[in-house]
């Protein structure tokens, strides 16, 4: 089973302490993912974070040095999702590689484990504490560039700004998780087909009648 640093898919004795302390900091950056998107950085403490869990504050920072440091494994383990997302969907065909990607992407940010909803705060990461998920995201943001640019070649899409697609189509993507809710009216595979279907299918070049 694939796992993120976070811990957040782990196999093994379920009696184990380091699968239980890693499924503890897992739930605290879900949690903390949630309440960061609904109250805002500023706005939120760490013992709102522990109350929502229903720990001590101690418990929080026993594995992590402060909020910061909290926010920070937020957006680690968002990144980690966006590159995974972009590897498991790898295909020999640019233009299922790219379905599959923002159908499989938009299903983990919205998925029971994932801090996705915290995406849209980037901004109010630190620069020191930002580069390397700058870095990171940016690889991804690259190799997407290239599979549009391949498209684009083939003729399959439309020719547009390769850059400005790729962050109108991140855009979309990472603000779900802000207005997703588990129950509501739409389940996440139809969320996840309706991405595809309008960030993908919407770029293909009308076939001539």
């Amino acid at each position: 089973m694939v796992a993120t640093s976070s811990g957040s898919e782990v196999t093994g004795n379920p009696f184990d302490r380091n699968r239980q302390r890693e499924d503890k900091r897992s739930e605290i950056i879900r949690v903390a993912g949630a309440v960061f998107c609904s109250t805002g950085y500023a706005q939120t403490s760490v013992e709102d974070i522990a109350k929502k869990i229903g720990v001590s504050k101690a418990i929080i920072y026993y594995y992590f040095e402060n909020k910061l440091d909290l926010f920070r494994a937020c957006h680690l383990v968002a990144t980690e999702l966006l590159e995974s997302g972009f590897e498991a969907s790898r295909d020999e065909d640019e233009l299922q590689h790219l379905r599959r990607f923002v159908r499989l992407y938009v299903l983990s940010l919205i998925s029971a484990n994932s801090p996705g909803a915290v995406l849209l705060d980037f901004h109010l990461l630190p620069e020191s504490e930002a580069k390397e998920i700058h870095v990171r995201r940016e690889r991804v943001h690259n190799e997407l560039e290239k599979l549009l640019a391949q498209l684009m070649r083939r003729r399959l899409i439309r020719t547009l700004n390769r850059r400005l697609t790729v962050i109108t189509m991140m855009s979309a993507i990472n603000v779900v998780p802000r207005w997703y809710r588990e129950g509501g009216p739409w389940s996440p595979e139809q969320i996840a087909d309706h991405c595809v279907a309008q960030l993908v299918d919407g770029l293909l070049v009308p076939k001539k009648r």
